[in-house]
């Protein structure tokens, strides 16, 4: 129900063609999210690529520490 009333909020006041690459945008999110689920190594594996450099050595530092 809420994802059908926030399909709603988002259709308003677009054309057919935005509501389509919003409608092919979120079919990506939900692909790649339920590819995470079933591949939990592949979330850590690309995790690098969406942090900042600065946080990624905070992360690793965090993972050597309760690793080590």
């Amino acid at each position: 129900m809420l994802a059908v009333a926030l399909s709603v909020l988002l259709a308003q006041d677009q054309d057919e063609a935005a509501i389509g690459k919003m409608a092919a945008f979120f079919t990506i999110v939900g692909d790649t999210l339920a590819l995470f689920a079933l591949q939990p190594n592949l979330f850590r594996d690309c995790r690098s690529l969406c942090l900042p450099e600065s946080r990624q050595t905070d992360e690793e530092e965090k993972e050597e520490t309760v690793s080590g």
